[in-house]
């Protein structure tokens, strides 16, 4: 160790029962009387400071008023003893380094310069045991850290004292009354406060002005972050299916470790939710913080790009200001979109790993500080392509838990219609739902969507908005000619039928609403399976060729609405006997290919490409048998399908029950 440390660290030892201990954490008589002399009487209005009173640059204001808060009369007298002692401060975001250091001043030895500490990108020293443990011969050590992984292993082995550094509403109101003049406000809100930074609050108290301008800019910052909109309950989200269930229970187990029933280490502190564009994802996590009592803190890989330059280190820098916003908001939920823009190391090229390695090697440092590091944090990631994650994210430790957000049932698209619908707009539950089975496949996005362009629409017709206009935006005129209606009608009435006499599952709806790729829809609540047999799987592709079926054998041809697309009933069918074949092993060959290699496989081996085709074809024939067994219930569905348009459950059993022969399940068609 240098001569100029050893002074250093003597100068520290020397000063640490001294008085500059007292003004930086300060002490509870002095205090209590600038406090008393700031407030006036008990219960009394708030009174004017006097004009004598010394004002501190609110830096030093902020961190000093931080640290007091943070040390009670116990550890004031403790640390006013002196003496060798090991202290860590840790702080709610890399930003609170410099000035809690600053605000220790003399105290702090020089193993507190680490980079490490401040996040500073810079390398940290790999061995610090030798000048950690001659500082603490002498007197008092401090490092400042984010998290614990900062802290170098040794004083976090022989730590005597932890400060713990919140943030809230008073220690906003305390740092203003060491920086500003005049009346101080009776509270500032904790949740004006919730997510911001250092820097934030520090923006907001110009030294010298009133409380009253300072309130005004932190309203202003803090209002969007503290703001809920017209969120509803998360018991009654009854969409997000088993994302809710974890949800209430995440804000269960927070309740509890509150209330000190549990430790942190058994609450959920990572999962990533995944599902298609516009299904609620961000709209959960917005719920979910709610529910939990906690502030959000949001952000995406997207906007790490969007803040920054670009280039390697600022995007890296930008990853970490928003983790450390997260450890200065804590507790509170961490809401990561867009995940799957951190591509996988396993896909990439060579030069693309080159830049991304450092990124994401960084990026899962900072999961591993939050998910394991501090207390009362929780990381949500969200994603449309769960198949791209990078696989290190998603080990256990990280964001162990996946859980999935799929487009709603009928029941769930009803529940966010009525959400969106407020009071205002009117309607019977069966005619939201009858609306929302029309618009089967349709996103919460979408829902929103249509009440905000009904809205928009009674607005400039100068009338209130009704559930009408709401039906007009999901179910509009259909242009299509009767000739062509009656055929999607025949088309889907075979589907259901079909769905109904094989034992597929329950018909929950009928629609003929065009809506994206699909002229029609048949929802189906599917049959749960555990083991797939080659006779379930050909029964699903009988299933699905029975619309194309119902055309033949009613109209005396197909058109083409059965394929062109890989969702069609033509695409999923083919895809269906491909992975029979060539992934399960229960065709003719027993040779595994992977679900990618499967289907290039269909195109470039032609024996599995005639295997195939032979079991369209036959499945086809049986597809048309069904139909011709139940035609007259198939035209009695399309008839009501072509006059209504939608067909829920009840209507589709009365019209169903009772017709034809139901083909068993374990038998192949």
């Amino acid at each position: 160790m240098s001569k100029t440390s050893l002074h250093r660290l003597r100068h520290a030892a020397g000063d640490a029962a001294g008085l500059g201990l007292d003004a930086l954490i300060g002490d509870d008589e002095t205090s209590g009387a600038a406090e008393q002399a700031s407030r006036g009487a008990a219960g009394a209005p708030a009174a004017k400071p006097a004009r004598s009173r010394h004002l501190v640059h609110p830096k030093v204001a902020l961190a000093t008023a931080a640290l007091h808060a943070a040390a009670d009369g116990r550890l004031r007298r403790r640390l006013r003893r002196g003496g060798p002692l090991a202290i860590i401060v840790e702080v709610p975001g890399g930003d609170w380094v410099p000035p809690v250091r600053e605000a220790v001043g003399a105290l702090l030895p020089a193993l507190a310069h680490d980079a490490s500490r401040n996040r500073s990108g810079r390398k940290v020293p790999s061995d610090q045991t030798e000048e950690i443990a001659e500082a603490l011969t002498l007197g008092p050590a401090f490092v400042v850290a984010v998290s614990a992984q900062d802290v170098p292993p040794i004083l976090a082995a022989v730590v005597d004292i932890r400060i713990r550094l919140r943030v809230d509403g008073r220690v906003v109101r305390d740092a203003m009354r060491r920086c500003l003049r005049g009346r101080l406000p009776r509270a500032v809100p904790d949740d004006l406060i919730a997510g911001l930074s250092f820097h934030d609050i520090l923006s907001c108290l110009r030294m010298g002005e009133t409380p009253l301008r300072a309130m005004a800019r932190l309203r202003r910052l803090g209002e969007p972050l503290a703001e809920s909109q017209s969120l509803p309950a998360l018991a009654d989200a009854v969409v997000y299916g088993p994302a809710r269930a974890w949800g209430l229970d995440l804000a269960r187990d927070l309740a509890d470790w509150r209330a000190g029933r549990i430790p942190f280490s058994a609450v959920d502190r990572g999962a990533v939710l995944y599902g298609p564009p516009g299904t609620g994802k961000t709209m959960f996590a917005r719920i979910l913080a709610r529910t939990c009592g906690v502030p959000l803190v949001a952000s995406s890989v997207g906007e790490l790009f969007a803040v920054s330059s670009g280039d390697l280190g600022a995007v890296i820098r930008a990853a970490r200001a928003v983790f450390d916003r997260a450890h200065a908001a804590a507790p509170c939920i961490l809401f990561l979109d867009e995940l799957d823009a951190l591509p996988s190391r396993d896909r990439m090229s060579d030069r693309g790993r080159d830049w991304w390695t450092p990124v994401i090697t960084d990026f899962l440092t900072q999961i591993d500080g939050a998910v394991g590091g501090r207390e009362g944090l929780v990381v949500v990631a969200a994603t449309n392509r769960i198949q791209d994650i990078e696989p290190a994210l998603m080990r256990p430790g990280r964001l162990e838990r996946a859980i999935e957000i799929p487009a709603p049932e009928p029941e769930g698209l009803a529940w966010v219609l009525r959400h969106h619908m407020g009071a205002d707009i009117a309607a019977p539950d069966d005619a939201v739902l009858r609306l929302a089975q029309a618009a089967r496949g349709a996103t919460p996005a979408d829902a929103m969507g249509w009440v905000r362009a009904a809205r928009r629409r009674a607005r400039r017709e100068g009338r209130a908005p009704t559930f009408a206009d709401i039906e007009s935006e999901v179910s509009p005129s259909d242009p299509r000619s009767p000739a062509d209606i009656r055929r999607a009608a025949i088309h889907e009435a075979g589907h259901a039928v079909a769905a109904v006499r094989l034992g597929l599952g329950t018909v929950r709806s009928i629609s003929l609403v065009s809506f994206g790729f699909a002229v029609g829809s048949v929802a189906i609540e599917r049959r749960p399976m555990s083991v797939l047999r080659r006779a379930d799987i050909e029964a699903d592709v009988v299933g699905l060729l029975a619309g194309r079926a119902a055309e033949i054998v009613l109209l005396g041809c197909p058109s083409a609405g059965a394929g062109g697309a890989a969702e069609s009933d033509l695409g999923r069918a083919t895809d269906a006997l491909v992975r029979l074949h060539g992934t399960f092993g229960l065709g003719d060959t027993l040779a595994y290919r992977s679900d990618i290699e499967a289907a290039g496989a269909a195109v470039l081996d032609p024996a599995l490409l005639r295997a195939v085709e032979a079991d369209l074809q036959r499945l086809q024939e049986a597809a048309e048998a069904l139909v011709r067994a139940h035609r007259a219930t198939i035209e009695a569905l399309a008839d009501a399908l072509v006059r209504h348009r939608v067909l829920g459950a009840d209507e589709i059993a009365r019209l169903v029950h009772g017709g034809g022969r139901r083909i068993r399940r374990g038998k192949r068609p």
